[in-house]
């Protein structure tokens, strides 16, 4: 299955783009701290199956004891705060992608509540997506369609974080601990102020880059976890490069949504070289888990984040991809406008 957006109508304009992570309270500090090699892994007060402690990106600001639920929520004020500062206050479609049904539960009714309440600008629910790392492809895709709202507040948001969500994973040997391959679980919220059409006029400058083609696929069951990931992005990033508006122009970066497990990492290579004329030469993979760890349904929108920060000396684009547990899979390729090039506001 797949959804290309219409690169002459514009495709979608990313406006504005508000972040809140252990590293910083926006994009700017954010960002600053990456360039920097900041890093926030520490070990907690947890352990493994072996008795090891295990490591995780959080944020200092957050109790150990707060639970999944209020961490995304406090993550995600500070997101959409970052992102809508210094706007008119005035209504706006919300669109949350949102963790899978795994870990601890998640509240979002909790979530867009304290946000309403938190946020001056109102902010009208329109859509969950729990896609968790393919969830925001899910919703770009939505967001393309002829009946869409012109102009939308998107919001990745995830913690891996809590006690509960922690102790799961130790359990299934996930983390990065006695066993050797693993994540290092994170979190992070990311919003992003998008425009289809004519939406961008209501927001003071030019974009700040534009969604121009996005493309949804799922892994086979077949052959093992690296064959059918690589498998099914080879499918995903083949439909990516013919779909209209790509052309023969080489992204300068690819941006992705790894969990830094081997396995992902082998399943791209071998996807890569299946697709050679979409990826970068020489080929710079920012992986948003070198510097957040593992933040499920935030790790698209860090990744795109990352690209615009890449790209922010010039024009350029970006090949964006994810893929979550359940094995859904989104990629979209982003241009960036050389008018503006920092992943702020």
């Amino acid at each position: 299955m797949g959804g290309d957006v219409n690169a002459g109508d514009g495709g979608l304009a990313v406006l504005r783009v508000g972040m809140g992570t252990p590293l910083g309270l926006s994009a700017p500090t954010t960002l600053a701290a990456v360039r920097a090699g900041v890093v926030r892994f520490a070990e907690t007060e947890l352990e493994d199956r072996s008795g090891e402690p295990i490591r995780a990106s959080r944020s200092s600001r957050l109790e150990a004891t707060c639970g999944r639920s209020g961490r995304i929520a406090a993550l995600a004020g500070w997101a959409v705060r970052d992102c809508l500062a210094g706007l008119p206050v005035t209504p706006l479609p919300l669109y949350l992608a949102a963790p899978q049904r795994s870990g601890a539960p998640v509240d979002e009714a909790e979530i867009v509540a304290a946000l309403q309440a938190e946020v001056p600008t109102p902010l009208e629910l329109r859509e969950v997506m729990r896609g968790g790392r393919a969830g925001l492809f899910q919703l770009l895709e939505r967001l393309t369609a002829a009946d869409a709202e012109p102009l939308a507040l998107v919001l990745a948001a995830d913690s891996l974080c809590d006690a509960a969500t922690l102790e799961q994973l130790g359990l299934r040997d996930r983390v990065l601990a006695s066993h050797r391959d693993g994540i290092v679980p994170g979190e992070a919220a990311v919003a992003l102020l998008l425009a289809r059409g004519p939406g961008g006029a209501k927001v003071e400058g030019a974009p700040l880059g534009r969604i121009i083609a996005c493309t949804l696929g799922h892994m086979n069951d077949d052959g093992g976890r690296v064959r059918a990931l690589a498998d099914g992005l080879a499918d995903v990033f083949t439909r990516l490069a013919r779909a209209p508006g790509v052309g023969d122009e080489r992204p300068r970066c690819v941006a992705s949504s790894q969990t830094g497990e081997v396995a992902e990492a082998r399943a791209f290579s071998y996807a890569a070289l299946r697709q050679a004329p979409l990826m970068p030469e020489p080929l710079v993979h920012l992986r948003a888990c070198e510097s957040f760890g593992d933040t499920g349904a935030a790790a698209p929108a860090l990744a795109l984040a990352l690209a615009l920060h890449h790209l922010r000396s010039g024009r350029g684009r970006a090949l964006l991809y994810g893929s979550d547990d359940d094995g859904a899979l989104g990629a979209c390729i982003f241009e960036v406008t050389p008018a503006r090039g920092g992943a702020s506001r």
